[in-house]
């Protein structure tokens, strides 16, 4: 192209642009578009442009007019909440393969038994011998070759016999259940709002809670084995539940501003400010929410166990370290990351696996759900002394069994990994079964150990070990959570 051209045909681009910009901003009115403030957390979000329930926009930086000249809307919210909640359970019966076995192929006996057919119909069978001074016959000839036909059959026979193998591999089908559960995830944005007309100082606050929710279908125990493949297909796993949980929402197309309540607040510098100070306050107010008022009943321990429940049906104890940190065996949570618990007042919530700890047997459970903390012990222990164990053998909450310290011992946990490191226990011969596992070993009020294993081999009496308080402080300490002596 020559420089005219190009000269031309820039110029007719520009003018382009420029009436197509002219074009946009015809379409938006400014005397119709007030100004959105809006100060959110990273998991809620919201479009640079919101059009309200009577049809006026507001959007992000419109001359940054904060002075009155146009309309204000102020959006703030305290972090996104989740609720994980268990929907259902149920047990579903199915079939694995659980390994191979060597049978007899029927395909081999079928040749053999053509191989011998074949044998035996050629042994009664003999070509025709036509000698010099006596010609071949037809007879001879058609003999002959219905031997040939039999020494070709029997030749057949002979190499399919040899290419079948006496023997064939068979999968071994075992009948297993596995359940399934279905969890609701709510997501909710406590927004808090405040508007004010062009012109207008004084202006009206509101509150509004923007919920969002799915379902997902969780299988436990579902072996990758079974022999429908496509099994799998129908499910999620956990993470992909965690990563719907952290996902944010976007509350552009949610707001209903004629849903709200309005009251008045004073001045726009006030709004802004109520806006700014809007974080803290509702840290405040959910934290005093989640403060519970459990009242002493048996024993006052038992306000700080729970009830450690798993979808896959399996039971243990746990116990508060913090108000909303409960610590439990490793073994007892296994692979799974969503926990149901239940505190002494029959209180059913929800709970998930942060950390675990295989070799020393520990995980943490993290909960919305605030309890009284237990003390960990800090001290010399004297063999002997006293101790007694909370939780729930067999299925029998809250039971509470007692014993003496036999010893503090260094070895390496059952439960665990065999190539792990030693740690170090609390042996003693308090009495200890199913279900007590994570639960708190107790020297008067403090732990001095978490039910981990017992040993029950043949001669073996009341061998139960603990994981020791001095493990317990290094393993909060690692999660940086502050323990209390």
């Amino acid at each position: 192209l020559s420089a005219e051209k190009m000269a031309r045909g820039l110029a007719c681009a520009d003018n382009k642009s420029t009436n197509q910009s002219d074009a946009n901003n015809e379409k938006k009115d400014p005397t119709a578009v007030g100004l959105l403030k809006s100060k959110l957390p990273q998991a809620i979000s919201i479009k640079s442009r919101v059009r309200l329930d009577d049809g006026r926009v507001f959007e992000k930086g419109i001359g940054k007019r904060v002075d009155g000249s146009a309309p204000l809307l102020i959006i703030s919210a305290s972090d996104l909440t989740t609720d994980v909640t268990e929907v259902s359970s149920t047990t579903t019966s199915s079939s694995k393969k659980t390994g191979s076995r060597q049978v007899p192929n029927p395909s081999y006996t079928a040749a053999l038994t053509a191989y011998n057919t074949a044998l035996a119909r050629l042994s009664s069978s003999r070509p025709s011998n036509c000698l010099a001074f006596r010609p071949c016959t037809a007879f001879d000839f058609a003999q002959t070759m219905r031997h040939n036909r039999l020494q070709k059959a029997l030749a057949e026979a002979e190499k399919k016999l040899n290419r079948t193998p006496p023997d064939k591999t068979e999968d071994v089908i075992q009948n297993y259940e596995y359940r399934t559960v279905k969890f609701r995830v709510t997501k909710t944005a406590s927004l808090q709002l405040a508007k004010f007309e062009a012109g207008a100082n004084t202006g009206l606050q509101g509150s509004r809670d923007i919920r969002v929710f799915d379902t997902f279908t969780v299988a436990y125990g579902l072996s990758p084995e079974d022999i429908n493949k496509g099994k799998s297909k129908q499910y999620v796993t956990e993470a992909q539940v965690e990563q719907y949980e952290r996902a944010p929402i976007d509350v552009t197309d949610k707001l209903s501003l004629s849903r709200i309540s309005w009251s008045p607040i004073a001045t726009r510098a006030e709004a802004l400010a109520w806006t700014q100070n809007k974080h803290s306050s509702a840290k405040q107010l959910k934290s005093k929410s989640q403060t519970t008022d459990v009242s002493v009943t048996a024993d006052k321990r038992f306000n700080s166990v729970v009830i450690v429940s798993l979808p896959s049906g399996g039971l243990g104890t746990g116990f508060y370290v913090a108000p909303d940190i409960i610590l439990t065996a490793e073994h007892v949570v296994g692979d799974m990351r969503f926990i149901k618990l239940a505190n002494y007042n029959g209180d059913e919530f929800d709970g998930r696996v942060i950390d675990r700890d295989s070799q020393r047997d520990l995980a943490l459970i993290s909960t919305k759900k605030t309890g009284n903390p237990l003390q960990i012990f800090n001290g010399d222990l004297q063999l002997g002394s006293t101790v007694e164990a909370i939780g729930h053998p067999k299925g029998y909450s809250y039971s509470i069994t007692r014993g003496v310290i036999s010893a503090l011992r260094l070895q390496s946990s059952v439960v665990g990994s065999r190539l792990a490191r030693q740690v170090e226990f609390v042996q003693s011969d308090t009495p200890i079964s199913n279900g007590n596992s994570g639960g708190p070993l107790l020297l008067g009020e403090k732990v001095v150990g978490v039910a981990s294993w017992i040993r029950v081999d043949k001669g073996a009496q009341n061998l139960n070990f603990s994981v020791s308080a001095n493990e317990i402080s290094a393993y909060l300490a690692e999660n940086r959570i502050d323990v209390t002596y």
